[in-house]
This record gives structure tokens, C-alpha cells and sequence, in this order.
């Protein structure tokens, strides 16, 4: 009985190899047969779009680099500008260098000595005309197409100006400076002076410990911003010359933005 037992059982096991082996060659059977169907379809949707069309070096886009590296100062940069028309960067030096750039290209367009005094601060006026402001408190006014100086404006006797803005009207522009002789550095106790561009006499002087000072334009008014103190924002009317004080009650204030 036991000698049946085993042939029956190597008889079912046999079977089950026979049955198995039937069906992997079917499924390979029918997997070959629908890559052959899907070949023939590709095949037939190519000639029916025709050959492709070749494509030129030239008429692919430039692609251009996620970050850039520019180089050519010899000396720390301090200040960095964009042209209104957003075609060009100048960038300055201690030494008085400025160069000019071409967005995404790693060489400068031209190089413009401002002042051998050393610039901290440095903005566009138009596409031609930049304004620079140097260690020895005064703003010049460059044409970067020959590097002509087109006019000054003495700010005051401070060895520290920390900030330089033009109003988006291109008609006025602030310099902020610390007092070095009755606060120190680290105090920020100074003055922010308001010119009028071609006008050589300032038009304003706001006195404070100052973190920053912007132009804006609100109800079709231009008017500059200071906040001075961390605790009190100063709004000046460009044309009327009229001071406004909003005090900040809950916290120290340090950066102002404007919406567009």
C-alpha cells in the first residue's frame, strides 16, 4: 500500500509540472504576441506623423545658468545697483571701481572710476546717470557712457553712510549717515538728508538713530519713509515738506517694505 501511495503521488506531481509548464508557454505565448501588436501600432503612428523635423543649434534656447559668479573687483564690493530699465547691474568697490554687467554674462561691459574715495553706497538715476556716495560724505553724480562726472551734492562730514535711495519719480534722493563725533558707530545717531536731484542745497534733514529709510508713493503722493528710534515710523511728503510721526507702541521696528 505504501508503494502505491508514492507512485500515485509522483504520478499527481508530475501532472502538476506538465500543467504548469503549459501554462507559463501560454502567458509567454500571449505577452509576445501584445509587444508585437504594440510595435506594429508605434510603427504605424510614425509614418503616419512623417520623418522628424531636424532641429538647429541655433534654434534652441540659451539656457541660462542657475547661479552666477561675477568677478573682477580687486577690493570688497559695497554697493550694487540695477538699471530702471533692469538691462544692466553696476556694482562698486572701496577703491572707487564701478562695473557695469550684463545680467547672465560673466564678463563686465565697462569698468568707471568714480572717486578715489572709498564708495559705499551706489544708485542708478536713469539708464545713464548713477549716484555714488564715498567716505568723504559727498554724492556724485556719473555718466557711466564716458565716466564724466555730472555734478555733486555734499552730504555732511561723516565717514559712514550706510544708506543711499532714489524715489521711483527719478527726482529725489536720500543719504542716511552716522555722527561719528557724538555717538559712535554702533549707535546710529545721525542724520538722513533729502536732495533734490540737480538741486545742490539739501531739502530736508531728519535727526534720529535711524534702521532704514525707503521712498514710496501713497494716494499719488511721493513720499519718503524713515523708521527712526525702532519705535517711530517718519512720513515725508515730498512736495509739502510735512512730517508725519507714527509711534509703534508694541515692539522695536527694523525693516520696512512697501507693496507694490
Amino acid at each position: 500500500r505504501l508503494l502505491e501511495f508514492q507512485r500515485k503521488r509522483g504520478r499527481v506531481k508530475t501532472a502538476a509540472r506538465r500543467a504548469m509548464k503549459q501554462i507559463d508557454a501560454e502567458q509567454q505565448d500571449a505577452f509576445e504576441k501584445r509587444e508585437a501588436e504594440a510595435a506594429a501600432a508605434r510603427k504605424a503612428a510614425r509614418a503616419k506623423k512623417g520623418p522628424p523635423k531636424k532641429t538647429t543649434k541655433s534654434s534652441k534656447p540659451k539656457k541660462r545658468p542657475k547661479k552666477l559668479l561675477l568677478k573682477g573687483h580687486e577690493s570688497e564690493v559695497t554697493g550694487v545697483a540695477v538699471s530702471p530699465d533692469g538691462a544692466r547691474l553696476a556694482s562698486v568697490d572701496w577703491w572707487g571701481m564701478l562695473r557695469l554687467w550684463k545680467p547672465w554674462e560673466r564678463e563686465p561691459l565697462s569698468v568707471v572710476e568714480l572717486a578715489p574715495s572709498r564708495i559705499q553706497r551706489v544708485g542708478f538715476v536713469d539708464d545713464h546717470i548713477v549716484a555714488s556716495v564715498g567716505w568723504d560724505g559727498v554724492v556724485r553724480f556719473t555718466d557711466i557712457r564716458d565716466g564724466a562726472e555730472t555734478g555733486t551734492c555734499p552730504v555732511l562730514d561723516s565717514e559712514w553712510i550706510w544708506n543711499l535711495r532714489i524715489s521711483p519719480c527719478r527726482r529725489f534722493l536720500a543719504v542716511g549717515a552716522d555722527n561719528e563725533e557724538k555717538s559712535g558707530l554702533t549707535s546710529r545717531m545721525g542724520l538722513v538728508v533729502l536732495f533734490g536731484i540737480g538741486v545742490p542745497e539739501p531739502l530736508d534733514v531728519v535727526k534720529g538713530r535711524f534702521e532704514a529709510i525707503t521712498f514710496a508713493r501713497f494716494d499719488g503722493r511721493d513720499v519718503l519713509v524713515v523708521v527712526r528710534n525702532t519705535t517711530e515710523l517718519v512720513v515725508i511728503d515730498l512736495q509739502t515738506r510735512k512730517h508725519r510721526v507714527i509711534e509703534e507702541r508694541f515692539g522695536d521696528a527694523f525693516r520696512i517694505a512697501i507693496s507694490p
